[in-house]
């Protein structure tokens, strides 16, 4: 299986499982481009060991991911499921 990412100007195709995925091509037409990670698959446990270290040092913030960027990122995903015409669960 194999999620695609359709856009204005091309597409993005994510081998399953997403979100542990070692595979990834972008298609921008005429060009494509293959994108491979060898290695361990870790799901989440490398935003786990910072959460854990940032906690260890008392801070509240990742200079890795600030919470600016954390929240423009929920902005775009609830803009996309709103798009999609997704339902608020709240």
């Amino acid at each position: 299986m194999i999620a695609h990412i359709s856009g204005t100007l091309g597409r993005i195709d994510i081998d399953a499982p997403f979100h542990t995925t070692s595979r990834l091509s972008t298609h921008i037409h005429p060009d494509v481009q293959e994108f491979s990670a060898d290695g361990p698959r870790e799901t989440l446990a490398g935003e786990l060991r910072e959460v854990r270290d940032l906690v260890r040092q008392g801070r509240t913030e990742s200079p890795v991911m600030p919470l600016a960027d954390t929240l423009a990122v929920l902005r775009l995903l609830e803009g996309a499921r709103k798009s999609l015409g997704a339902v608020d669960f709240a």
